[in-house]
Formats: C-alpha cells, structure tokens, sequence
C-alpha cells in the first residue's frame, strides 16, 4: 500500500514520505488520548465504529483519486510451497508462543512446550532447506538482493515496537499506579505526537542524503536514553515532568521513519517485492510480539519481587519499620484515633505503601529493561542498514537525488 501511495506523488517522492511518516507514526501517541475521550463522551463502541465513516471516506477518495497500477499482463511467479508452510508455520508458532496463550488460556504445559520447541526447530529447518540446494528457487541470491528492504522492514518492527511499549508501559502507570483518568493519561501523550511529526518534517525538509543514516544512528541512541531515563520515575513524578520525558523521547523517535521508509524504497527491486514482503513480515512480527511481552515479564516478576521483600520487612519488624508505623500511627493519633481502629489503620497504610512501592520498581525495572533489549536489537539493525544502503540512488523521477 505505501509504495502504490507514493507512485501518486510523482517527482514529489519525500513529500509523500513525509505524509506517510508524521499520519501513520506521528499521530499515534494521540490515540489513547482520542479512545478515552470517545469512551467517556460517548460509549466504548464508538472507540471501533469511530473508524466506519473514515475507511469510507478513504475508499471514496483512492477509488476517485488514484491510478490504477495493474499490469496488463499478470507475471507468473513460481512459488516454493515448502518453504512457504515451514516459514507460515515458524511465524504462527511465534504468534501463539507469544501473544495469543495469553488471551486463550487453557493450555497445558505439553502443548506450549511442542509450540516453544516449533518456534526454534522450523528456521533451523528452513534454513537448511534453503542452503542445501533442494529448493528451485534462488533464495540465498534473493535474500541477498532484498537484504535493504529487510533490514527497513526490522527497523520499523523495532519502532513500532517501542511505541507500543512504551505507550502501554506509561498508560499502566498513569492509570493504575498513579490512579490518574484516562483522559488526563492521554494527554500526558500528547506532547510526543508534536515533538515526533516536528522532527519527521524536519527530516524530509532539509533531506541529505549523507546524513540520513547519522539521523538514524542519533534516533537509536537517543530514543533508548530518554525509555532509560524514564526509568527515574516513581509515586510523586509530576505529569509535568513525565510529558518532558514523552516529548523528548518523540523528538528522536520522529528521527527514524523517514530512514527506513526512503531506504526500503530505494533499496527494493519491483521483481522481488512479493520475495521481500514475505520476509519482512518476521522483522514486523518477532519485535511487536517479543519484546513488549518480555517487557511485561519482567514487570510483574520485579514487581512480585519486590513486594515480597517489603513483606519481608514488614513481618521481621526490620528497625525502620517501628518508626515508620510509629509515625503513622501518630498521624491518626491527631486524628481522635486509638485502639484496635488504630492499629488496624496504620497496617493499612504500611501494607498500601508497600504494594505501591512495589509495582512502582517494576515499571522502573521494566523501562530498563525495556531500554536496553531496544538498544541491543535496534543498534545492529540500524548499522547494518546503514552499511547496506551506501551506493543507493533515488528512484528515477522521484524529485530528489
């Protein structure tokens, strides 16, 4: 869909970029503001029926506006349908090991084990196949000339892959820890969207090529310092200063969708798109899927974690919890309480405290983590593309060199 987008732009290539960089990333970070609004102004169904009227304004305007780009004659391509069902079945093996259990429950532990075992036994044997020659088609010379578009298609799993965890990861605490409306949540978002379509428009404006792989290597790093510094977050952090930490974040985010939509352009030969598409496909998947989960792992293990330790503390009667009770206590004390009421109250507060605390060091524990799997996964991808793409040319006609 976006290059049959971009052909519509002719010699104005970067403009339809840009377009589809600042609509398609940029204005997701005002979603959960837009969905707790419809929920609370409306109902919850207007959060799916909000999209009926747009999708046919849109089918309206491409059927009206857009040429067709259908070949008077179909090429015949041959397809490799092994490889086809062991790539199929390696890529539902990941959606169920990672997402879909989850949601369904009911599994027992010999059936995740057999879907565990198939996501890492199908692309050892894929790739066997593959290399030994038994397959018709040419798909080491394939994989090597579509190797550009692959790497794009990682790079934008990968940043799809830190809005939707970040985003969650801050809405959780916005809404949950901090008991903030989801509405005041949202807003907290709003600041990342101006910040990410402010440098995305940049980008495209003063476009050199020369830069564009430095800009990407500065949204990487960058983008990874701001989750980290996130990770400072705790009960008393003002909305204020949480928007701070969004925004920034935004401005090197907006950093990396012109890279990878203007190399994956550049760097695709028509004849092997459908090729491409289908191993991009992993580069899209794998991130969504893995890295956000494990984040939400690790939240809840450090969470659970650190609560047993204030229990711990608070059952062994360690020496600050005498004072701290004993504070607490002095507090209802002021307040014409005594007694049984009192000592039932001040357990209260300091079981409370204890289970805020907790899940506070979890989303601390998680954005680390978080941070640095992005740094890890994101840091070659983006080296990797930037050595691959040295020697590309703007497509012809595309208005830009």
């Amino acid at each position: 869909m976006p290059s049959h987008t971009y052909k519509q732009f002719d010699r104005l290539l970067l403009v339809a970029i840009g377009f589809y960089g600042i609509f398609a990333y940029a204005t997701r970070n005002s979603t959960p503001l837009l969905m707790a609004e419809l929920d609370v102004g409306l109902s919850w169904r207007w959060m799916y029926w909000f999209y009926v009227p747009i999708a046919l304004a849109g089918a309206a305007l491409v059927w009206r506006y857009f040429r067709p780009d259908k070949p008077p004659q179909p090429i015949r391509i041959p397809i490799d349908w092994l490889a086809v069902t062991l790539f199929t079945g390696w890529v539902v093996a990941i959606v169920f090991a990672f997402s879909w259990y989850r949601k369904w429950g009911g599994w027992t532990s010999n059936a995740f084990a057999a879907t565990v075992i198939f996501c890492a036994v199908l692309p050892v044997v894929l790739v066997i196949y593959l290399a030994s020659g038994l397959s018709p088609d040419e798909h080491l010379k394939r994989l090597t000339r579509t190797r550009i578009f692959v790497l794009s298609m990682t790079l934008r799993g990968l940043m799809l892959a830190q809005l939707v965890g970040v985003l969650t990861i801050v809405g959780m605490y916005a809404t949950e820890l901090r008991d903030y409306p989801r509405t005041t949540a949202g807003w907290l978002m709003v600041p990342t969207t101006l910040t990410m379509a402010s440098t995305t428009f940049l980008t495209i404006w003063f476009h050199r090529r020369g830069l564009r792989h430095i800009w990407l290597m500065v949204g990487v790093v960058g983008t990874t310092a701001c989750v980290w510094w996130m990770s400072s977050i705790d009960n008393f952090t003002a909305k204020e200063h949480i928007a701070l930490m969004l925004a920034c974040w935004g401005a090197f985010l907006g950093l990396i969708p012109p890279v990878f939509l203007t190399d994956e352009i550049e760097g695709l030969n028509p004849k092997d798109a459908l090729y491409a598409g289908t191993l991009a496909i992993v580069g899209i998947i794998v991130p969504i899927l893995t890295v956000p989960t494990a984040t939400g792992t690790v939240i809840k293990a450090w969470s659970d974690r650190a609560l047993d330790t204030y229990r711990l503390n608070l059952s062994t009667n360690r020496p600050p919890v005498p004072e701290a009770a004993e504070r607490v206590a002095d507090y209802f004390v002021q307040r014409g309480q005594s007694g049984p009421q009192l000592e039932q109250q001040t357990a209260t507060i300091l079981g409370g405290f204890a289970t805020v605390e907790s899940a506070a060091f979890g989303f601390r524990s998680g954005l680390r983590f978080f941070s640095l799997m992005m740094l890890i996964l994101g840091l070659p991808v983006a080296l990797g593309l930037w050595q691959a793409a040295r020697g590309l040319r703007a497509p012809p006609g595309a208005g830009y060199v």
